[in-house]
């Protein structure tokens, strides 16, 4: 591998470690408030399970 295709990689690599490290970041803030979108919505375990088969 040259220099510049080394240099390369290791960019994409850490783009792609940043990325998921942030990825990781907003779920762990967001999937506490869960239940609270839960109770202010008012979703049922049905609807719930309905709305993750039509994604």
């Amino acid at each position: 591998m040259t220099e510049t295709g080394g240099r390369q990689a290791m960019l994409m690599l850490s783009l792609a470690t940043v990325g998921f490290a942030v990825n990781f970041w907003a779920w762990a803030l967001l999937s506490p408030l869960g239940p609270r979108f839960k109770e202010l919505l008012g979703l049922s375990r049905r609807s719930r399970r309905s709305w993750w088969r039509c994604r």
